[in-house]
């Protein structure tokens, strides 16, 4: 397959906002319209320099690499890989727009139309997967585990719905009801009857 795989954190729009409205996003608003940069890197680290200057040298290459991959490396068909922190959910789209600039006082104002094609709980993937796309760019490209994210999107459809509030509640209070469980079996098998009403 063609496709790149990227990672994309955007942990300051509601969680939901990006799949209601089918799209993907980052900040950089004060580096203006994307499209009106060429197609070389130089340009947007001028730009950035420009418009953050009080950015450090060294961060400089890093930081105006993102709005470059975004506006110029991401191509339609990519696979998007968004992790959302509040509902703890993977979420996997594919790009199906070219670069949109949305001026009118918008936090996250370069976009993307996307396809959402999968909502999977984290506890679907691997820790090394979760780690790759918890890295602390806001966009990246996957390469380690993109054969782990591209398997997900096999998965039947009754294992990715989102859950509501009510159900959520409800496998939180699941998990943490099963952990202490887990935490006084270890805890009893482990320790004597003494150590562990010491521990208590």
């Amino acid at each position: 397959m063609d496709e790149k795989y990227w990672g994309l954190h955007m942990k300051r729009l509601d969680a939901m906002m990006p799949i209601e409205r089918k799209f993907i996003a980052i900040g950089w608003h004060d580096m203006g319209d994307l499209s009106e940069l060429p197609d070389d890197y130089r340009a947007f680290k001028t730009r950035y320099a420009e418009v953050y200057p009080e950015a450090k040298p060294k961060a400089i290459p890093i930081s105006a690499g993102i709005p470059y991959r975004f506006r110029y490396e991401i191509s339609i068909g990519d696979i998007v890989v968004y992790p959302s922190k509040p509902d703890r959910m993977v979420n996997i789209c594919r790009v199906e727009g070219d670069y949109e600039y949305h001026q009118s006082g918008e936090e996250y104002p370069h976009r993307r139309k996307v396809h959402w094609l999968k909502h999977l709980p984290r506890a679907k993937f691997s820790q090394p997967a979760l780690y790759e796309i918890g890295a602390a760019l806001s966009l990246f490209q996957i390469t380690s585990h993109a054969d782990e994210f591209r398997a997900a999107l096999t998965l039947e459809d009754e294992e990715d719905s989102i859950p509501d509030d009510e159900g959520a509640d409800e496998i939180s209070a699941s998990v943490e009801e099963s952990t202490e469980d887990f935490i006084i079996k270890r805890l009893i098998a482990e320790l004597s009857s003494y150590d562990f009403e010491h521990f208590v």
